[in-house]
């Protein structure tokens, strides 16, 4: 559910964009290898000052699992290695916490 989040936060960005924009897509040499479509299209977002808004993708987050009967309230975080890079969301007390798998959003640099 959370790369669900992610990649229409990323389509919603896309759409903003002017028509004839180019953003890099999953290349060839790339096919085989096990990340989401919108993995790819992070660096050309960036580049054209369209970065990932955490905020859209936990209200996005948070709507999905509200509609599944998972009331919550979601601390989506970015990590660099162990660095945390970026967060959003509070949470002061919780009952208990689910901890999702990582979703990549970059590509590793080569």
């Amino acid at each position: 559910m959370l790369e669900q989040a992610v990649t229409e936060e990323t389509f919603s960005r896309l759409q903003h964009l002017p028509i004839g924009t180019k953003v890099k897509s999953r290349t060839e040499e790339d096919k085989e290898r096990n990340l989401p479509e919108f993995t790819y299209m992070q660096e050309s977002l960036d580049s054209l000052n369209m970065p990932i808004s955490l905020d859209s993708i936990n209200r996005i987050y948070t709507t999905i699992l509200n509609g599944k009967e998972f009331p919550s309230k979601c601390k989506i975080s970015i990590f660099k290695g162990n660095q945390l890079i970026q967060y959003s969301g509070k949470i002061k007390k919780s009952i208990f916490n689910i901890n999702n798998t990582s979703v990549k959003i970059y590509r590793a640099k080569s």
